[in-house]
């Protein structure tokens, strides 16, 4: 019957399921009874940082001004300059424009999650990966590590989702050799730099070119040995002009989406400049908090060095910042088609780029990373390293996808009856979704909104005083130490965090 259904409604029905599973498992932010609160022992990035930035922004939009400064913090601060605060994000623009800001915080993380989810979904059909196998590169990528342990880093989340899509359009370009096509990629990047997160956007942009010219080239050799068989060489000059065609209008969407994103990075780069980033950081500071090489037993056991969500992560680095689980089934698919498919395209690109990025990933553990950081441009104003942790679980993914086409099409071929076939696809797909959920919906805790809307006593007394005044938390990572303690992780009672903002940090 669902088989049956999938055939009637081939786009619908895949779509409609795969938001179904963002939001039934995220039901609390869907009905607006809770709120991501994920605090670690530094800080809580989504409640301390960028949810603040976009409630201002919420504000100063509905008073219908410009949020382009911030003033209550220190003197002022550029707000337009700060990146992370996606200013000029246009879903932040007009969901926070319109909405409450709660109610937006939740909306736009559910949004970012079934883009995430989508955009796998259709750049693996465009693969010929079938339905269920897209479904799982779909749901792998929005449950990956990366995605959800950063989803209290809203412009990183908001920046990787629109991943998969770049690449959807390059494939489809490239593939039926529509030039103007690419022009979509301008757009996509665009949306990616104004989203807020300059670094993912930026090693975004360096896939984007790997994958279109070897891509590029791949089909062009094809098509060259097959031309050689059939006509004269002289033939071949003329079916080089697509070849320059396509190479012009992708420096033109790349042009276009700078063009696009410029009123956000402009802003960005002239902040820099004024910075302790400029001109770039020193090799030992981006390679700070370097990734600890023993969490690649997290690719098979999320816990193989301890729960984050219960405090008791035993490892040498941040868990979150090293975190990269896509299902272990995913895992073994992704396996299985480099080892079946490897001369397929994809499999190899997708194959070999997830072990450079996971490489480039160990940061200061292999020499190539620093080889990277001195030689390749722009890479000198980044650290964390992990971050390249994204092309890695878009890898996967994408692998997984072909990996279980690949499985289920060469048992069809072996076997008349396929009903059985069927339902072990669906018995797999069931698995992956069951271990997905039961490790990453324990990244990220959600509390009571009504015991987080409650007006702290302290902001209470504060406002009955009618003098000036300003605010200064002492100590505040050491509070964050003790909550974080406190709260077991955020397995235990969320009290710890709702007292904790009576010290308005």
């Amino acid at each position: 019957m669902v088989n049956a259904y999938l055939k009637k409604h081939p786009t619908a029905a895949p779509v409609i399921f795969l938001v179904f599973m963002i939001a039934l498992p995220y039901w609390k932010l869907a009905t607006m009874q809770g709120f991501i609160i994920t605090d670690d022992v530094f800080t809580s990035d989504i409640m301390n940082e960028g949810f603040p930035y976009r409630h201002y922004i919420s504000e100063a939009l509905k008073n219908g001004d410009l949020p382009t400064w911030l003033p209550y913090i220190y003197g002022g601060i550029p707000l337009l300059a700060l990146a992370e605060a996606g200013v000029c994000y246009p879903l932040n623009l007009l969901l926070f424009g319109l909405l409450s800001p709660y109610v937006a915080l939740n909306l736009v993380i559910l949004l970012t999650l079934i883009t995430a989810a989508l955009a796998m979904y259709f750049y693996a059909r465009e693969l010929e990966a079938e339905t269920v196998g897209a479904i799982v590169a779909g749901l792998a990528f929005a449950y990956s590590g990366f995605m959800v342990s950063h989803i209290k880093h809203l412009s990183m989340v908001g920046t990787v989702c629109w991943f998969p899509l770049g690449l959807l359009i390059i494939e489809r370009a490239v593939r039926r050799s529509s030039s103007k096509t690419l022009l979509w990629l301008s757009l996509v990047f665009g949306l990616q730099n104004l989203s807020g997160h300059t670094q993912t956007a930026y090693y975004s942009g360096l896939i984007y070119l790997c994958y279109f010219v070897f891509r590029l080239l791949s089909l062009r050799e094809k098509a060259a040995l097959r031309k050689r068989k059939s006509k004269p060489p002289a033939t071949l000059v003329v079916q080089l002009q697509p070849l320059k065609s396509q190479v012009l209008w992708f420096a033109i969407a790349m042009i276009l989406a700078v063009g696009i994103s410029a009123i956000q990075l402009l802003p960005t780069y002239e902040l820099v400049g004024l910075t302790q980033r400029s001109g770039g950081v020193t090799f030992d500071y981006a390679a700070s908090y370097a990734y600890d090489p023993s969490n690649i037993k997290t690719f098979l056991y999320p816990h193989a060095n301890g729960d984050i969500s219960n405090a008791t992560y035993k490892g040498k680095s941040i868990f979150w910042e090293d975190y990269g689980y896509v299902g272990l089934v995913t895992l073994l698919l992704a396996i299985f088609a480099a080892a079946k498919c490897w001369r397929r395209w994809h499999v190899r690109f997708f194959a070999i780029t997830s072990i450079a990025a996971y490489v480039l990933v160990l940061g200061p553990n292999t020499p190539l990373y620093e080889a990277v950081f001195y030689l390749v441009p722009g890479m000198k104003f980044f650290r964390f390293p992990t971050r390249f942790l994204f092309i890695v679980d878009v890898s996967l993914a994408v692998l997984a996808a072909l990996g279980m086409t690949q499985l289920f099409v060469s048992h069809r071929d072996k076997k008349k009856d396929h009903r059985s076939i069927v339902g072990f696809e669906f018995v797999l797909l069931a698995v992956v979704i069951a271990d997905l959920l039961y490790f990453q919906l324990r990244q990220n805790p959600i509390v009571n909104a009504q015991q987080w809307l409650a007006p702290p006593k302290t902001v209470q007394k504060l406002k009955e005083d009618r003098s000036l005044f300003r605010i200064y938390s002492p100590g505040a990572s050491d509070v964050h130490k003790n909550v974080f303690a406190a709260a077991q992780g955020w397995s235990g009672t969320l009290q710890p965090y709702i007292d904790h903002r009576e010290f308005i940090q």
